[in-house]
C-alpha cells in the first residue's frame, strides 16, 4: 500500500469522506486529489504541515511513508515539521519562493535558520 492510500485510508477513518476534510482545513478538493495522484513527495510543505497537523500525525513519519499519530501536540512534532521543511527543501530540484528560483546560498541559509530551531526547540525541551 502506497503512502497516498494509508494517507487516504486515515483520512476515512477520521471523516465520512476527502471531501468533508478538505473543507474543513480549507484546502480545495482538487490539491487533495492531486497529492494522492502525484505522491506526497510531489506537494508543498505548506500542503503537507496543514494535513498533519489536521490529522494529528508526524510529518516526519510521514515523510518515511508512515502514519503515525503525534499523541499531543509537543516540541517532537515542531521537530518534525522543522526536520520535514529542511527535507523537502535540500531534495527540491529548483526551488522557488514566489516562483523566484532561491540562490543556492539562500538556501543553506535556510537550512541552517532551521537547524537552529530544531537546536532551540531541543533546548526548550530539556529546560521542561
Amino acid at each position: 500500500m502506497t503512502t497516498e492510500e494509508k494517507l487516504k485510508q486515515f483520512i476515512l477513518t477520521k471523516h465520512r469522506s476527502v471531501l468533508e476534510f478538505t473543507q474543513s482545513i480549507g484546502m480545495p478538493y482538487g490539491t487533495m486529489s492531486s497529492i494522492f495522484k502525484r505522491g506526497i513527495e510531489n506537494s508543498s510543505v505548506t500542503n503537507i504541515i496543514k494535513i498533519c497537523s489536521a490529522l494529528g500525525i508526524s510529518t516526519d513519519e510521514l515523510a518515511k511513508g508512515n502514519i503515525v499519530p503525534v499523541e499531543k501536540a509537543d516540541s517532537t512534532a515542531i521537530e518534525d515539521i522543522f526536520q520535514y521543511a529542511k527535507q523537502k527543501l535540500l531534495s527540491a530540484k529548483n526551488p522557488t519562493l514566489d516562483g523566484i528560483p532561491l540562490h543556492p546560498d539562500i538556501i543553506m541559509s535556510i537550512v541552517d535558520g532551521l537547524d537552529l530551531l530544531i537546536e532551540i526547540q531541543k533546548k526548550k525541551d530539556d529546560v521542561k
